[in-house]
């Protein structure tokens, strides 16, 4: 119930992130997505996915959403360090992964996630590469311009999302709450708080 439908590779909260994104739908379109597969032909696919035991909720709600049009997903649980060693060899045809934001500005997420030369995870182990995307990454990296920073990774996250190098499902904001009781408690922008400033109120 906290969580939000994703639009995009990046965090709204974070710095440069577009609001809207015209042409991409979120969240999930199924009459859309069932007349795309009209547009197949009426074939039917089949899909092998894995996921952590604790992620198997989510990858049944996928399931049923892809039965529904025409495609069965078929699901394996793996332990994190079969299903990290998986990723890593990229022999799978689905899988889940997920993020936080270790800094408020988007870029160490977009070279991690984005640029195969610099990111070294080879674009969250989906081979992604695409030189104009990689360019508008560095360039936003580098820009001390805001106007010009923004226009970077609103490129980034449109190309991102219309090439559909992954799907974006959800954002879960971190949730904090306190007593009245207690002054002091602030959670920074790196969302790191330090306990050493909490006082009794």
């Amino acid at each position: 119930g906290h969580v939000f439908g994703a639009q995009t590779l990046t965090n709204p909260d974070s710095g440069n992130s577009s609001p809207v994104l015209a042409g991409y739908h979120s969240p999930f379109d199924q009459s859309d997505a069932q007349s795309y597969q009209k547009q197949l032909a009426g074939s039917r696919h089949r899909i092998s996915g894995f996921c952590f035991s604790c992620q198997y909720h989510y990858q049944s709600i996928l399931q049923a959403s892809l039965k529904k049009i025409g495609v069965t997903l078929t699901i394996k649980t793996q332990e994190p360090k079969v299903k990290r060693a998986t990723q890593k060899a990229m022999n799978y045809q689905l899988t889940s992964t997920g993020w936080t934001m270790d800094i408020s500005d988007p870029d160490e997420l977009l070279t991690f996630a984005l640029d195969p030369e610099n990111g070294g995870t080879h674009a969250f182990y989906t081979n992604y590469n695409n030189p104009a995307v990689v360019a508008a990454v560095r360039a936003g990296q580098s820009d001390a311009d805001p106007v010009a920073r923004q226009k970077s990774y609103s490129f980034v996250q449109k190309t991102v999302a219309n090439e559909a190098m992954m799907i974006f499902a959800y954002n879960a904001p971190y949730i904090y709450s306190w007593s009245s009781k207690i002054t002091g408690f602030q959670v920074t922008p790196t969302l790191s708080y330090h306990m050493e400033d909490v006082k009794k109120g």
